[in-house]
């Protein structure tokens, strides 16, 4: 199961430095899917360089899903 807390600190420990929960409300919503979110939280890990795990990772991807996207599962 994920950690939407370790996904919630992770992302405002990292995240919000570059931008706000604003660019999850922009219209048209960019990622689309959950599945592209995962690839954007994954490909800025990287640039960032954050030693995030998968888990890590997913927890974050959830996190923003269910506080900002909400995708149908």
């Amino acid at each position: 199961m994920p950690d939407l807390e370790r996904g919630r600190a992770l992302y405002q420990n990292h995240c919000v430095v570059c931008h706000t929960s604003k660019v999850h409300r922009r219209e048209p919503p960019l990622p689309l899917s959950v599945e592209e979110l995962r690839a954007v939280v994954t490909i800025w890990a990287r640039h960032e360089k954050l030693p995030w795990s998968p888990d890590e990772i997913e927890d974050v991807v959830q996190y923003l899903d269910r506080a900002f996207y909400r995708f149908p599962k």
